[in-house]
């Protein structure tokens, strides 16, 4: 586990200046925060990801994933005795949505869970990021879906050139 945190921390100090990675770059962060709450819930926590692999060289908000999937962790499977799933999706195409969300069982205080989810302090840094990359060209919503929250981000979707490679622009075929 102390491995597993060191790894994590040396990632997030290694490319802590740059606003974007890659979507395969932001996966593995993701993977190595996952490692670490799977073994902090054992079988209570599924996480199901499905990635589109065409998807893999786009450019995403660095750290964008994480503070999603740690809010459906906190939210919809650590205060609760049984398992719950997390569910990572990510398409390619003109516009790249990210759907996180956390499949939870309601209770009385459900409603008032899913407001402070959509208002809470990581989601207002995540908006915040995302206006400032993207202006008004981003979507983030919030919506129930299978007895849980899902948590929708759209972004407009640019592969990152080979290093070295001139920008996509400026190549002659």
């Amino acid at each position: 586990m102390i491995s597993r945190l060191s790894d994590l921390l040396r990632i997030t100090f290694d490319r802590s200046g740059e606003p974007k990675v890659t979507l395969k770059e932001e996966m593995e962060f993701l993977q190595k925060y996952l490692d670490i709450e799977q073994t902090r819930f054992q079988d209570r926590l599924t996480v199901h990801v499905s990635v589109d692999p065409d998807a893999l060289d786009g450019e995403v908000p660095r750290m964008i994933l994480q503070p999603l999937v740690e809010n459906a962790i906190k939210h919809g499977i650590a205060g609760r005795h049984g398992g719950d799933n997390v569910q990572i999706t990510r398409r390619a195409g003109r516009r790249a949505p990210v759907d996180a969300g956390a499949r939870q069982r309601r209770r009385a205080a459900g409603a008032a869970r899913c407001k402070a989810l959509r208002t809470g302090v990581g989601l207002s840094n995540t908006r915040a990021r995302l206006d400032c990359l993207y202006g008004r060209h981003y979507r983030l919503e919030f919506s129930d879906k299978h007895g849980g929250l899902s948590v929708l981000i759209e972004i407009p979707f640019q592969r990152v050139a080979a290093a070295g490679a001139p920008p996509a622009a400026f190549r002659v075929a």
